[in-house]
């Protein structure tokens, strides 16, 4: 069998009916002619119906059932300390090792920060969290007054007086802008909630609505990048896998399917000094760029 028939044969069943459809729609027209010992390639003005008709109702078809069908997203990049998954050509989301603390910006990024929804909380003095981390590197001698800040931020964003302000419901956002005459834009989040019980602890519907809430916030004040820790798994006792895996979700279906399109990139940072971690992001980043396949 000719190698040309054989790769004909060989196409997907869509592509193979493509080609048949083409076929009949070309030779509809009667485009090669012996005549005088020679042949000769012209269409003619009139196709003949036998062929015409079956092969535009082929086409039809055949483009009614490609009308729906995304394109699918290219495959993981690698790149310096983790992966890049693009969206559509124009939205992207990194997963990368490193400290949140590292985080430089620009004028339309911004980094996020979890919290608990007391808005009060005292890991902003704790160097082991990434709200703490982040401050303790960049205002070491602002912590009282950042401290305040957020505070008085999640009140006056709840409607309340900071003296009766209890507490917010779990995703509640808020922006810091020009943090303490900086060009920092921090967006901090309510991703935990403090127990009476069992201390401070994150959940998943909780991670996911901060997520939503922070793109949320980001859209409406022309933020197009955000920078953002795995939340929840710290003093928030989310696992891990998880927790990144809820995040890669959100983040893309902010994007892509929640109205929050200006938002074009994310990076998530992942702590792992000791490497230990480089295994499952690769199966997660993987799995979840199969996924986004079906």
């Amino acid at each position: 069998m000719q190698d040309w028939s054989k790769k004909i044969l060989d196409l997907p069943l869509d592509k193979f009916f493509l080609v048949i459809a083409c076929g009949l729609f070309l030779l509809s027209f009667d485009p090669l002619t012996y005549e005088n010992g020679k042949f000769q390639i012209q269409l003619k003005y009139a196709p003949n119906p036998y062929l015409f008709i079956p092969g535009c109702a082929l086409l039809t078809f055949l483009l009614y059932r490609f009308r729906d069908k995304k394109p699918r997203n290219a495959a993981p990049e690698k790149i310096r300390n983790g992966y890049r998954l693009k969206f559509r050509s124009s939205h992207s989301i990194s997963v990368v090792t490193g400290k949140i603390e590292n985080y430089i910006g620009s004028d339309h990024s911004a980094v996020v920060l979890p919290a608990n929804t007391s808005f009060d909380d005292q890991c902003v003095r704790d160097d082991r969290s990434a709200l703490g981390s982040f401050f303790l590197h960049h205002f070491p001698t602002g912590i009282d007054e950042i401290q305040r800040l957020i505070r008085t931020a999640g009140a006056k964003a709840c409607g309340k007086l900071e003296e009766s302000f209890n507490a917010a419901p779990p995703g509640f956002t808020i922006l810091l802008d020009n943090l303490l005459g900086t060009a920092f834009r921090v967006i901090v989040t309510a991703v935990t909630t403090i127990d009476p019980d069992h201390g401070i602890t994150a959940d998943t519907l909780s991670l996911v609505s901060s997520v939503k809430q922070v793109f949320k916030l980001a859209a409406q004040h022309r933020i197009s990048s955000l920078t953002m820790p795995v939340m929840g798994t710290g003093h928030g006792g989310l696992d891990f896998k998880t927790a990144l895996s809820l995040i890669l979700l959100q983040c893309m279906n902010s994007m892509l399917y929640e109205g929050f399109h200006q938002v074009r990139e994310a990076e998530i940072i992942v702590y792992d000094p000791t490497n230990e971690k480089d295994a499952t992001i690769n199966r997660i980043v993987l799995a979840f760029q199969s996924m986004t396949q079906i």
